[in-house]
């Protein structure tokens, strides 16, 4: 069951006292991926939706179109997430149609034509997330646009979902928490909005487990904001994020962030 504590509850953005309310969410999938911009025919995916991913979400509990994210969710919300576990990966083989070059006299099988093109059968391979479960913070200096949020992820106007559309996703719980801003934070399961690398971090050791599956930081350049002119979309910005599970990692410069009981983040 749906859980709804926060649509009559007012929003308090309050930095200088260092806590912050903030609209907690926490989804679980089925199967979901997230893939790498740049990635064609083996289409990696991220561990973590990135950023506009989730605006999209927000954007359909909200009814908008792709325009209106772009315009009033982007640069509005700040977006903290944690991942809380996943089940498994898996790889699946998509069959596709391609363009038939000049050079590609060796494809002769499901060769078709359209419109005068010929295509031949390609296959490409998307990664996949099982049962990935999510905690997604969100804040903003405008309380109304957190509290709309809040009363439209119970009620939403089109089906949510994390990455390709029929990639459904189910909220488990709604709420609003105060996070409390600390310093000297080590972090896991989550996103940081900097190169690591470059600006250097300690290691727990002594969080390590013996067999346990390490992913080393993966630094990530993601699009943040768009230009759309009619049906195309081209990037007009983008960010460096860092991305990382199960292992604790202190940032030498930006160590500061927001803690949920035992959860630290940072907002993206």
């Amino acid at each position: 069951m749906l859980i709804l504590h926060l649509i009559a509850l007012s929003f308090n953005y309050s930095m200088g006292a260092h806590t912050i309310e903030v609209l907690r969410i926490e989804v679980v999938g089925k199967v979901n991926s997230f893939r790498l911009a740049d990635h064609h025919t083996y289409q990696r995916s991220y561990l973590f939706p990135p950023k506009t991913t989730i605006c999209g979400m927000i954007g359909s509990a909200l009814g908008y179109s792709a325009e209106e994210v772009n315009e009033k969710l982007l640069d509005t919300l700040g977006i903290g997430i944690y991942l809380k576990k996943f089940d498994g990966e898996a790889r699946d083989l998509w069959k596709y149609k391609k363009i038939k070059a000049r050079t590609d006299t060796d494809k002769t099988e499901d060769t078709v034509v359209i419109d005068g093109t010929q295509y031949f059968g390609a296959i490409l391979v998307r990664e996949w997330l099982f049962i990935p479960r999510y905690i997604i913070y969100l804040s903003s200096s405008e309380n109304s646009i957190l509290r709309d949020i809040g009363k439209a992820l119970g009620h939403p106007v089109y089906a949510l979902s994390l990455g390709r559309e029929d990639e459904l996703i189910k909220i488990i719980t709604i709420q609003k928490v105060t996070l409390t801003y600390q310093n000297n934070l080590y972090y896991n399961n989550t996103v940081l909005p900097f190169n690591i690398f470059t600006e250097g971090y300690e290691i727990d050791v002594s969080s390590l487990v013996p067999g346990q599956r390490i992913i080393p930081p993966g630094i990530e350049k993601i699009p943040v904001k768009f230009r759309y002119d009619g049906e195309t979309r081209e990037a007009v910005r983008y960010e460096t994020v860092t991305s990382f599970i199960n292992v604790n990692l202190k940032p030498k410069v930006r160590h500061g962030g927001y803690v949920d009981e035992k959860i630290a983040i940072q907002f993206l």
